[in-house]
């Protein structure tokens, strides 16, 4: 009889885990979702404690608290703690429950999130397996499980994530037979959104939509029912307050993207999020108001404790030196730029670029392109109208970003689009001779109005003039977006 008893005990423990879905469940997503990890892990113990039986979905649940602290914070230190419990979570979830949706599809989000942490962490072969691995998984029960609703989240991620793969490993999407075409991410995104039965997640999708979209993607639309869906949540939710501060400044509502910040969910019970502090002064300094947006950058360079951003954050208090005739503030947060932060984003590489040659552009051409990225594009063009072409531009590099900039404000201001091809067209050409970005943007900004005109053909020769070029500022992300509408009018 001790025999049974202990056989029964030993598979009560490997056998009997499942994936219960509850109320209570939901609530512990909600507390991640919502950045309270405290009550989400307290919850969790409860649970542990209470069930005879595993949850598979708690070794998930554990794992999106870590993966949205290493994201949020940069902490290397947590990261290299935590790492060795992604094998771990899989290995338990394979004890569960083989006959449920939930099966392969923990396992795919827990790989996905941890592919997330190493690229972080430019660990890139790992991040690759983890990858593919996920995508395997999930695939797989989208072939079992077609109905279930949440493998259309995971897939919309992995698809996102593949529009921002370079160009020289292209040919892991060909061995593996995957089309990087963004539409299919968004595709499966949007079906999460118009599903009221997966209401829980929304919170969760348009968030990874800001993140992840919100570079490659023009569709106002699109973005204001991101918006309508967030509602007044961004109040409460801090993963919801970066949304929609993001997506506020893509519809070009600066001031809207201020209040949202401004009311952000105070710090009580919630992970602390220093990049909304980022967010914040960028927006400030989008609207010239020098002294909030030095006060706003300040704080984040203090309480953040990673290394994001921080290259782009000295950057931008030089810039406001600068603004503000500062010289050797100028010259000291240059310093800061080059001493602090990592190379990893391609803002800070931008930051580190400019820190060394203590570059910034005429002080006129600086307000125009800050309140152009504010959306503030009357106050844009009356700016730049104070500067005489022929006189006050100094070289080829200023009087290339004059014509750049002036195209892409009276763009915005609906002139007509050969007035704004003639302007990109002479920033494309001065451009040329600068070696900047403003030739190849140029391009790709001329091949996206003969598009929208359906001259087909003069699109794809612009298009194709933007991959021309090569060693420039924001060069992957610009042939990105020129490769993605080549192979979009191509099909």
């Amino acid at each position: 009889m001790k025999k049974i008893v202990l056989i029964f005990l030993f598979y009560s423990n490997f056998v009997f885990c499942s994936f219960g879905v509850s109320e209570r469940t939901e609530l512990i997503y909600k507390n991640i979702m919502h950045l309270d990890f405290v009550a989400a892990k307290k919850l969790i113990d409860i649970e542990k404690k209470n069930q005879n039986s595993s949850n598979g979905l708690f070794y998930l649940y554990e794992n999106y608290i870590d993966f949205l602290k290493i994201i949020i914070s940069d902490d290397e230190k947590y990261y290299l703690e935590k790492k060795h419990l992604k094998n771990k979570r899989v290995s338990l979830i394979k004890k569960c429950n083989k006959d449920s949706e939930y099966y392969l599809y923990t396992q795919a989000e827990i790989l996905l999130q941890w592919s997330f942490i190493y690229l972080k962490f430019e660990d890139y072969e790992k991040a690759a397996v983890a990858f593919i691995k996920a995508y395997s998984l999930l695939k797989r029960n989208e072939t079992i499980y077609p109905d279930f609703n949440l493998n259309k989240k995971g897939l919309g991620i992995i698809y996102s994530s593949l529009a921002y793969i370079p160009n020289e490993y292209n040919w892991i999407l060909k061995f593996f037979n995957l089309d990087n075409n963004k539409e299919i991410g968004l595709n499966y995104f949007n079906s999460i959104l118009d599903n009221d039965q997966s209401k829980l997640y929304y919170d969760e999708v348009i968030f990874l939509i800001s993140y992840l979209h919100i570079n490659l993607i023009n569709d106002s639309i699109f973005y204001q029912k991101c918006m309508d869906l967030i509602g007044e949540k961004y109040k409460y939710s801090p993963l919801l307050n970066f949304a929609a501060a993001k997506i506020s400044v893509k519809l070009g509502n600066n001031k809207q993207c201020i209040y949202i910040l401004e009311n952000r969910p105070p710090h009580l019970k919630a992970f602390s999020f220093p990049h909304l502090d980022y967010l914040l002064a960028i927006a400030k300094l989008n609207d010239l108001n020098l002294t909030d947006s030095k006060k706003y950058f300040l704080r984040y360079l203090s309480n953040f404790k990673g290394k994001s951003y921080k290259k782009s954050a000295y950057q931008k208090l030089a810039w406001i030196s600068y603004l503000n005739s500062e010289k050797k503030e100028v010259t000291a947060n240059f310093l800061k730029v080059r001493k602090n932060g990592s190379l990893y984003l391609e803002i800070d590489r931008k930051a580190e670029k400019e820190a060394e040659k203590e570059y910034i552009t005429h002080p006129i051409l600086l307000k125009a392109r800050l309140l152009y990225d504010g959306g503030y594009y009357k106050r844009a063009l009356v700016e730049i109208d104070k500067l005489n072409y022929n006189s006050d531009l100094k070289n080829q590099l200023e009087k290339s970003e004059y014509s750049y900039r002036y195209a892409r404000i009276i763009s915005k201001l609906n002139y007509p689009s050969n007035e704004v091809i003639k302007k990109f067209q002479n920033a494309y050409n001065i451009g040329q001779i600068a070696g900047a970005y403003f030739s190849p943007m140029s391009a790709l900004q001329i091949g996206l109005i003969y598009e929208h005109e359906n001259n087909i053909n003069n699109a794809k020769k612009y298009y194709n003039k933007c991959l021309e070029f090569s060693d420039f500022d924001f060069q992957r992300s610009i042939h990105q977006k020129a490769r993605l509408r080549l192979k979009a009018i191509s099909n």
